[in-house]
């Protein structure tokens, strides 16, 4: 049984007993735990992100100005991205730059957080990225 289950099984028995400050108590001592309980999912969730952002950072390598994630399966190394060097660096946030949805031909990904766009740019058989001119960021492309 959990906490929870064992202070309401209380709660109903000192209700019967009829004693108001012993049911007072019950019910800060209820509070209580469901605060601890709130606390230690909310704990859980930022341990969770933390070690996610862990094993990200561990796998990340810089390439030409954008960040890869580095995917090892047995004995190939494949790459992942490129991710939003802005947003990584700021926040530690691996935002993959993506095909503007609306407009799939044209020459350039956008980081879908921080919008800034990327020129793709074919050179010797390698796509290479390079950020859009400040005034054409937000401006019509």
């Amino acid at each position: 049984m959990g906490i929870y289950e064992d202070v309401k099984q209380m709660m109903e028995i000192i209700q019967k007993s009829d004693n108001i400050d012993l049911v007072k108590k019950m019910i800060d001592i209820q509070k209580q735990a469901m605060d601890l309980m709130e606390e230690n999912r909310t704990l859980k969730e930022e341990n969770k992100s933390l070690q996610e952002n862990l094993k990200a950072k561990e796998t990340m390598i810089l390439e030409n100005g954008f960040y890869w994630m580095e995917i090892k399966n047995q004995n190939e190394t494949e790459k992942e991205g490129p991710f939003c060097p802005g947003c990584w660096v700021e926040k530690s946030k691996p935002v993959p730059l993506v095909f503007d949805p609306d407009n799939r031909c044209e020459p350039y990904r956008k980081c879908p957080n921080c919008e800034v766009k990327f020129i793709l740019e074919l050179v010797e058989n390698k796509i290479e990225f390079y950020p859009v001119p400040r005034e054409d960021r937000f401006g019509g492309y």
